[in-house]
Parts: C-alpha cells; structure tokens; sequence
C-alpha cells in the first residue's frame, strides 16, 4: 500500500485523528523519523488542499499536532528521541480494529477511551492471581 493510500484508509475511519496517530507511530516503527513523517504529512495536507478536502486536512493538521506537541502531554508523540520519557514511562499502539471498537464503545459508554482502558486494566489486574 502506499503512503498515499495509508493516508486515505486512515482518513475515511470513524475517527480520522487517531487513525492518523496511530499512522505516524506505524512509520516511526518502520524507520521513519520525526522530519521524515512530518513531511509526509505535510505533503498529504497540500494535497488535499488542492483537492478542498478541508475536514479531512483539519485531521491532518490535528495530527500533526502530536508530531510537534501541540497538544496534550499524553498524546505528545516522542519517538523520534530513543528512550526520551513517555507518559507514565510507556505508550500503547492500538490495532486500528481495536482502536475502533475501543472508541466506539468508550462512546456508547459516555467514558473516555482512557478511562475505559484503564477500567478494563484494573479489572484484569486484579483478576491475576
């Protein structure tokens, strides 16, 4: 598949903003740095905005966000420095299908995915003997 259409896949899912967070992780473990994912990126979000897809480069733009951490310090994307400190010390990759249902069921729940997460982690902690 090509980058291109990674792009595309990610951005028709239900929740474009992750799908693309979890994109730019999948390149970091490809090889990829940091300059090099912010350029593809780039590269998408002018692509789009010749074609005026405007909602689809706001998610890019929303991304990209992590990549330079413009947002919260939970969803900072560090990896272009090997073993700079990460929140709590470790990050998760979700599978896109379980990133999905996760979202979707932390939604009918009215919970945050966080919170649900560590709901459903405490409840296994705690069933371990």
């Amino acid at each position: 598949m090509t980058i291109e259409q990674r792009f595309t896949k990610a951005l028709t899912t239900l929740a474009p903003v992750e799908a693309l967070r979890a994109l730019a992780l999948e390149f970091s473990t490809e090889g990829f740095d940091k300059a090099k994912i912010l350029e593809f990126f780039e590269q998408e979000r002018q692509r789009l905005r010749s074609t005026q897809q405007e909602s689809a480069e706001d998610a890019i733009m929303d991304a990209m966000d992590f990549l330079v951490g413009w947002c919260s310090p939970q969803m900072k994307l560090f990896f272009d420095k090997p073993g700079a400190p990460l929140q709590n010390g470790f990050s998760i990759y979700l599978h896109q299908d379980v990133a999905e249902f996760m979202q979707n069921y932390a939604k009918e729940k009215n919970l945050a995915v966080e919170a649900l997460v560590n709901q459903w982690l405490r409840q296994n902690i705690a069933a371990l003997p």
